[in-house]
């Protein structure tokens, strides 16, 4: 029997290693083990790891700190340049000013998010395409706002490649959905026990489009409606960029030779269905979505569809006004300049909106390990109690908790959870395994289960 005594022991495992050490620190020990010093080595690299920690925040606090007072500054001085320029009468400036101001509001809220999610990368499967939502905000403010004083020219190329984002935005979130419910697999058997009207379309869409499988067609299906948005809309920017310099593109004018006719109606078609897609799939699965953990589907959904059709129909509102002549000219603005610039400076108005909504429904804080682990617990609770009262997670039940998204006990590094978030490898991935359309790739993920599943058999 070992007969070391209690002091000499407790000092021992606090020389060997970090175990008793942490647990000590985590919990509350009053009287149960005696005092015990730590070795002066031990004590060295403690202090060393507290200093470290301080130095990384006084960095970020000094960062925070210097951010904090370049936009107060701002603050204070915009509106005072504002108010000169429109006494001067200048238009443009005072526009710009104006969007300004909330600009500079607007950005440091999203990146200000955006780095709380890179900084806490517990989920990279689901966080990657938040922080993809997130850069929405900040692109279409600073777009908007260099829109106002860029030359017509570089402002012309600039709007296709923000809607180019906007489309990829669309695809992102239809994956998101995804990944929250555990990914493909997970999803397709969620969908399997839903009722088959989730996939009858309304009129006039039924007399052209069969009725989806429940189950891993469904799901492909809403993922193909997602994607092809991005293939058609990479195809129209690239159109615009060919045809606007030959003068063949006539932006705003609807003729069977110009090219803007073509690619607006097809842009339209694109968009709507991938935004059908996007529905279809949002109302099958809302009820995953809030069990067992709540993911406020609906404020998601609507931001996502807040930002894309109400910059979408404000600007063909405008363009109609300026064409019935409601909007004329204003200062050195002429009637297009003004129903352009109203625009933008609505944009950039709006966006300070859906960016304080993005940090309440697209908030890191789901993602932490603690949040998780009590929303879970939770819903155990509430999914031990039902199976108390009766078999209702039987065999033959119809609902079953969909599968949790992955979890990491530690953070990844802000550089991989940037270089994860920026290229999206899964998207091209998909254009390869789409391009026979999703039909084709729902017959040929079967056949591939089922040749799995028969190899499973065989070696059992």
């Amino acid at each position: 029997m070992d007969t070391t005594p209690p002091d000499q022991l407790v000092s021992r495992l606090l020389d060997d290693g970090d175990l008793l050490d942490q647990t000590m620190d985590s919990f509350a020990v009053g009287g149960d083990l005696p005092n015990a010093v730590p070795s002066p080595e031990r004590s060295m690299s403690s202090k060393e790891r507290k200093k470290g920690r301080l130095k990384c925040l006084s960095v970020q606090n000094i960062i925070y700190l210097t951010a904090a007072v370049v936009c107060l500054s701002l603050l204070g001085v915009i509106p005072w340049l504002a108010v000169r320029s429109a006494r001067r009468g200048s238009v443009g400036w005072t526009a710009f000013l104006i969007a300004g101001f909330f600009v500079v509001l607007t950005v440091p809220l999203s990146v200000h998010e955006i780095i709380l999610h890179l900084t806490n990368w517990f989920m990279p499967d689901v966080q990657k395409y938040v922080v993809r939502i997130l850069w929405m905000v900040p692109i279409y403010s600073l777009q908007s706002w260099a829109s106002l004083k860029l030359p017509s020219d570089v402002t012309a190329y600039l709007d296709p490649f923000r809607d180019l984002y906007e489309a990829f935005v669309i695809e992102g979130f239809v994956y998101y959905l995804i990944e929250l419910l555990g990914g493909e697999q997970s999803l397709a058997d969620t969908l399997r026990r839903k009722e088959a009207h989730y996939g009858d379309h309304p009129w006039p869409l039924n007399q052209c489009v069969h009725r989806w499988a429940m189950g891993e067609e469904f799901m492909l299906q809403c993922k193909f409606g997602a994607l092809q948005f991005v293939v058609v809309k990479t195809a129209t920017t690239v159109m615009y960029v060919l045809l606007r310099p030959l003068g063949l593109y006539s932006e705003g004018v609807f003729d069977l030779k110009s090219g803007f006719t073509y690619v607006t109606l097809l842009l339209n078609a694109s968009m709507g269905w991938a935004m059908y897609c996007l529905v279809k799939l949002f109302f099958a699965t809302k009820e995953e979505l809030r069990s067992p953990k709540n993911w406020r589907p609906v404020g998601k959904f609507l931001c996502i569809k807040g930002v894309v059709f109400f910059t979408f129909w404000q600007g063909f509102v405008l363009f109609i006004l300026r064409n019935s002549g409601v909007i004329g000219r204003i200062g050195e603005w002429d009637a297009h300049n003004v129903a352009n610039g109203l625009q933008d400076m609505l944009v950039c108005i709006e966006m300070l909106l859906f960016a304080i909504a993005h940090r309440f429904t697209f908030t890191h804080k789901d993602y932490l390990p603690d949040v998780m682990f009590q929303d879970l617990s939770v819903c155990s609770d509430q999914i031990e109690t039902a199976g108390s009262d009766g078999d209702q997670f039987d065999d033959d039940s119809g609902y079953r908790p969909p599968t949790s998204p992955q979890r990491l006990a530690q953070p990844l590094s802000v550089s991989r959870a940037l270089w994860s978030s920026t290229v999206p490898k899964e998207t091209i991935r998909d254009i390869a395994r789409f391009k026979y359309g999703a039909q084709y790739a729902a017959k040929q993920s079967s056949s591939e289960e089922m040749e799995c599943n028969l190899a499973t058999a065989e070696s059992v």
